[in-house]
């Protein structure tokens, strides 16, 4: 289903996996915090759901295209642009340009972060997958993210 939706939306819907529970072998710590920074339902949360600028969208993929395309298709005053990246897998370091501009008349207050997966993992889950895409491993700067303020 979210393959799917990414399929629909190229370029503007990032399909993510967070493996939340510390016994599964995919896990990764940062997707299980930036997990429960959300709210809750009632004491519960359920997989899978949506989240679309930090709000619960429900726990119904078939819901979630016509959702994401309505809030894509609303005007952004804010507009960002990937200049670059660098790895080097020797030492393991990276630097990541992202130019953001706010159109708007108004200051902008947010979290700016980036999400780092991992593409054609092979593993036999409980459920019978074997491969797995999009994998959370790290966040950058964290789950929290960089507090910006994006001036009129």
């Amino acid at each position: 289903m979210l393959d799917g939706i990414c399929d629909t939306l190229p370029g503007k819907v990032a399909h993510i996996e967070f493996h939340c529970r510390p016994e599964y072998p995919l896990h990764c710590p940062e997707a299980r915090s930036k997990w429960f920074l959300y709210p809750d339902r009632g004491g519960y949360y359920y997989y899978p759901t949506l989240y679309v600028d930090g709000k619960d969208c429900g726990s119904t993929p078939s819901a979630w295209e016509s959702y994401l395309s309505a809030r894509l298709s609303a005007p952004s005053d804010v507009s960002l642009t990937h200049i670059g990246t660098t790895y080097d897998p020797a030492t393991r370091t990276g630097q990541l340009q992202v130019e953001c501009y706010n159109s708007g008349g108004d200051e902008i207050s947010a979290a700016f972060q980036f999400a780092i997966t991992e593409d054609s993992v092979n593993y036999s889950a409980p459920n019978g997958d074997l491969w797995h895409n999009a994998v959370c491993r790290d966040f950058v700067p964290n789950q929290y993210g960089t507090a910006v303020t994006l001036a009129a």
